[in-house]
């Protein structure tokens, strides 16, 4: 068996995926069986990688999993890089926080364009085509784990979507290597158990008994169908932002433009527009909703599901993720550009003209010489009103309904103010010019974490492993 798995290696990594041995790797290393394998097979054909392992905290043993890793990787002579699970790692249920949080903590570690492996083999992917089936996913779900995508600067790559577990297994067995036996991998709480332990063996005994190779396969089609779809989405987003050109970094679509799509069509654009967006996507009740409330002449209306927010006003169907508010740490009291750079609470400046600010359409260019400093930072306050360039007082009410900041955003959106009452900026929409304001000013000032406000769309390359 040694010459199979080391054999895909060297055609998978090598060939296939044109790294080199000198590749510097990281391997999401548990210490179980399959990472196990992994771990050694790397060794074994001398490619260079990293041991990291993520001490999740959660069993008794935990600490002492995590030194028995180092051990096996220190021996080795491999580099080892131990993190915890941070305690505030979100979710839903236990399972959910570990795979977010794992992945979250193995981000940080990877540099611009490095890679991570990790160990999930053909079964592992059967069981996500079944899990997801059950929860009645869409193609996305159904096609199961892709070979490859971005993960934060880097790259999640799976060598060994196709091949089975039990080669694993035998890899180590025939060398007399062992690996940790964690027990939740056996817990009839978690789901992915009961689908290992209970659902595939209960298939072989009714007459199926390479169910898991026939899924896997399933879901590899699917794969193919979803690339096939998010061509298709490419092509009618270049259509959309000729049709709106100045819209592609706005967290909003046209309704008419929704509106001429056949219903099919709608959905796949929608999913797929989220998907790029990096946005949890709908249940199917939530998005048979929308599709009829955005095919009536309304406005104002608001529809959520976790981790979104939309709603309709003006014309447009906005989408905001759920999660980006200001809190109290966000900008507060007096503040004066001192320095030509910096970064202070929830935002930062730059009058360098080198790139600094963020990019996209949520910096602010202002000119200084026509701002009367000290500025301060307020909160929108009911019944506040403010001055236009005409010198009109207006219900900031008003404006921000004609801006588009997200109803949920309104009552802590950061706003600058010059010391004669004057409105500078609304923090985050710049499409607003404010007092001082230009296209070309001197001065930028963006919201921080700049990230997440960036709402253009990230399209990834093609995961197939060829």
């Amino acid at each position: 068996m040694k010459e199979d798995l080391e054999a895909l290696l060297r055609r998978r990594l090598w060939q296939e995926w044109g790294l080199t041995s000198a590749t510097s790797l990281i391997l999401a290393f548990s210490g179980g069986r399959d990472s196990s394998a992994l771990f050694w097979a790397l060794h074994a054909i001398g490619q260079s990688f990293i041991a990291a392992h993520v001490d999740h905290g959660w069993h008794p043993r935990s600490a002492d999993w995590a030194a028995r890793c180092e051990e096996v990787a220190t021996a080795a002579g491999v580099p080892f890089i131990l993190r915890h699970l941070p305690a505030d790692s979100p979710g839903e249920g236990l399972e959910d926080v570990a795979r977010r949080g794992r992945y979250r903590v193995l981000q940080e570690l990877l540099a611009p364009g490095q890679w991570l492996l990790t160990a999930q083999h053909r079964d592992d992917q059967a069981e996500t085509f079944l899990l997801q089936a059950l929860r009645g996913a869409g193609v996305a779900g159904l096609a199961a784990m892709p070979w490859r995508r971005p993960l934060g600067t880097g790259v999640l790559a799976r060598p060994l979507l196709d091949c089975p577990g039990q080669v694993l297994h035998d890899y180590l067995q025939s060398r007399g290597l062992g690996w940790i036996e964690d027990p939740a991998n056996a817990d009839p709480r978690f789901a992915r158990s009961r689908v290992r332990q209970q659902l595939l063996p209960t298939l072989s005994r009714l007459g199926w008994p390479d169910a898991a190779p026939a899924i896997a396969r399933s879901a590899a089609n699917l794969a193919d169908s979803l690339s096939v779809e998010a061509d298709w989405f490419r092509r009618m987003w270049s259509d959309y932002c000729r049709e709106y050109p100045q819209e592609g970094s706005e967290p909003r679509l046209a309704l008419d433009f929704l509106r001429r799509l056949p219903p099919a069509h709608y959905r796949v654009f929608l999913r797929q527009y989220l998907r790029h967006r990096r946005m949890a996507l709908p249940r199917q009740e939530d998005l048979r909703i929308l599709l009829h409330r955005t095919a009536q002449p309304s406005h104002g209306q608001r529809l959520f599901w976790p981790g979104v927010e939309t709603w309709m006003q003006g014309g447009w169907l906005w989408l905001w993720p759920g999660d980006l508010h200001w809190s109290d740490a966000g900008p507060s009291g007096l503040w004066w550009p001192t320095t030509s750079a910096g970064i202070g609470r929830g935002f930062a400046w730059s009058s360098r003209g080198d790139g600094s600010a963020a990019p996209g359409r949520r910096v602010h260019r202002l000119d200084p010489g026509r701002l009367v400093g000290p500025l301060h930072w307020g909160r929108p306050q009911p019944g506040m009103r403010y001055r236009d360039a005409a010198g009109h007082h207006r219900p900031l009410k008003k404006l921000l309904l004609e801006v588009g900041v997200p109803p949920f955003l309104r009552p802590r959106l950061p706003l600058l103010w010059d010391r004669q009452g004057h409105l500078v900026l609304m923090l985050g929409f710049p499409q607003w010019a404010g007092l001082g304001g230009r296209a070309d000013g001197p001065l930028q000032i963006w919201p921080q974490p700049e990230d997440r406000w960036d709402f253009a769309l990230k399209f990834e390359e093609p995961c197939s492993p060829r």
